[in-house]
């Protein structure tokens, strides 16, 4: 599918979903998200097991300041400001989140 070729292409792309270090920021029942970093990469994926959510994720561990994020699947841009992530995701969604291109 063509979800799979996107995570492939991810993979393949971004060093630190195969040595990335998992760094955690919310673990709910219906509610996940965490990072997959190394010294120069950095992957945020976040799972929404139920209704629509909108959250605030601290993600200052690993990106400080502010900084743009591209969802892999969609191409919906994300904004990291002062450490804090804030997404909205559909029921059942997906967001696999890396660094925006220059």
């Amino acid at each position: 599918s063509q979800a799979i070729e996107i995570l492939g292409k991810t993979r393949h792309a971004h060093s630190a979903t195969r040595y990335g270090q998992l760094i955690k920021f919310v673990a709910e029942p219906s509610f996940l998200a965490y990072a997959v970093i190394t010294a120069d990469d950095v992957v945020i994926v976040i799972l929404n097991k139920d209704s629509n959510a909108t959250k605030s994720v601290n993600v200052s561990s690993v990106i400080s300041g502010s900084q743009t994020l591209t969802d892999v699947f969609s191409g919906r841009t994300f904004q990291v400001s002062s450490g804090m992530l804030n997404i909205s995701v559909a029921p059942f969604e997906a967001l696999v989140l890396v660094k925006q291109s220059d």
